[in-house]
């Protein structure tokens, strides 16, 4: 949560706004129900006409009105995905300029790709496919959370407020619904972190398959590329499908849920004799609170009708966390100085030892010493470690044992213009 605020900080003023605009469409909502428990209590059921046509203009004009704040909603959303996702974008590509050599020798080029393209794509799907989720829409979005939330919190209040014991059994009844949403969330998250993982070994087999064609082609080794493109395509659709499982199971199962609550509220408030008769609720609170349960119920459904896509979201922002959490090269600026010194060797090893993998070493205490002026071939099979000793020299790496030295200093600590 530390990293998403530090993003969506520097937009702390439009989410505010955001948020001003979900409270009162919130607050607006709550105005139709509690109107017509007024229209039924005082004017239908003691057959009294004055007054009416004012009270259904009333609910028109908040039912309007609470249509303008989701438009609010959804419009500043949107301002705020664009510059998060924007955001995003610029801190990926600018961190991975920064990482050490070590990072793209150890993690797939398809897969850190994947990161800055689906991945993102899949986080662009949280903020801007906005839908305050309100006011009888659905759909998920950033502002389709916020809405759920502050709606469950407002409607809990007015239905309190309406009939205290129906409340405490309402609460009952979404008990089981809080214990499956956990349940498939669970399972939904961790089938949408194998599909993004899936995705990135589809693009990395992409990546080499296309890029080394020509080998590939030259050493009739095409179906062995081919099967493992295969199992990776197999991998993203068992995940992909897991997950789909799930949401289709979700989504029918909280209906059914609430209509059962539903219909247990109703029974208790109408039934006669009952547990509640004795209260003497009115038929209009029973209508209101009937319509407020519904409600509530509504936030709950949007988010499991796109319950995978949020899952996914949040997937492919937490791949994109793990590389803007790596540490980037150290660079130490203020020691930087030029190899200027004329009594130093142009190049120096000594008793280097150096590997891309842990225990997998390629050059053993190597050393050389080169005067300037001097020209030196470095001679040997593939892989016995001449772009290695070139990679050191520059100061894309560091030596595992002993040192590297150019004019006398460490190549990592010359400037830039000296090391080129």
């Amino acid at each position: 949560m530390g990293q998403i605020w530090a993003i969506l900080k520097p937009r702390r003023w439009l989410l505010t706004l955001v948020c001003l605009s979900v409270l009162a469409g919130a607050l607006l909502e709550l105005a139709p129900p509690l109107l017509l428990k007024n229209i039924v209590d005082d004017q239908l059921v003691l057959g009294r006409p004055e007054g009416l046509l004012f009270l259904a203009v009333l609910y028109l004009a908040t039912t309007a009105a609470v249509q303008v704040m989701v438009f609010a909603t959804e419009y500043l959303t949107a301002i705020v995905a664009q510059r998060v996702l924007r955001s995003v974008r610029v801190q990926l590509f600018s961190h991975l300029q920064k990482l050490p050599m070590s990072y793209y020798d150890q993690t797939p080029l398809g897969d850190t790709i994947s990161r800055c393209t689906a991945d993102v794509e899949a986080v662009s799907t949280l903020f801007s496919t906005v839908s305050a989720g309100g006011g009888g829409g659905g759909g998920t979005s950033g502002s389709t959370v916020l809405m759920g939330v502050v709606r469950l919190i407002t409607i809990e209040i007015a239905m309190v407020a309406l009939s205290p014991l129906l409340s405490l059994v309402a609460a009952l009844t979404v008990v089981p619904v809080v214990v499956v949403t956990r349940f498939f969330q669970i399972r939904v998250r961790a089938a949408e972190r194998a599909n993004r993982r899936a995705v990135g070994m589809q693009n990395t087999h992409l990546q080499e398959a296309l890029g080394g064609v020509e080998v590939i082609r030259s050493f009739a080794s095409e179906a062995a590329f081919i099967a493992r493109f295969r199992v990776a395509l197999r991998d993203g659709l068992a995940a992909f499908n897991r997950a789909t499982i799930y949401s289709a199971i979700y989504t029918p199962l909280m209906i059914i849920l609430a209509g059962l609550a539903m219909a247990l509220v109703l029974w208790l408030g109408v039934a006669t004799p009952g547990p509640l008769s004795s209260l003497d609720i009115s038929i209009g609170t029973i209508t209101a609170f009937i319509l407020l349960f519904q409600r509530f119920f509504v936030p709950i459904s949007s988010l499991g009708n796109e319950w995978q896509t949020v899952q996914a979201a949040l997937s492919g922002l937490e791949r994109i966390f793990q590389v803007l959490g790596l540490p980037a090269e150290e660079t130490a600026e203020a020691s930087r100085r030029s190899a200027d010194d004329p009594k130093s060797p142009a190049i120096e090893m000594r008793g280097v030892s150096f590997g891309y993998q842990t225990g997998r070493p390629i050059l053993q205490d190597v050393s050389l010493v080169m005067q300037p002026g001097e020209t030196l071939a470095l001679v040997g099979r593939t892989g016995a470690g001449k772009s290695s000793s070139l990679h050191l020299l520059g100061g894309l790496y560091s030596p595992w044992s002993g040192s590297v030295r150019i004019g006398g200093e460490d190549p990592s600590r010359l400037t830039e213009e000296d090391r080129r």
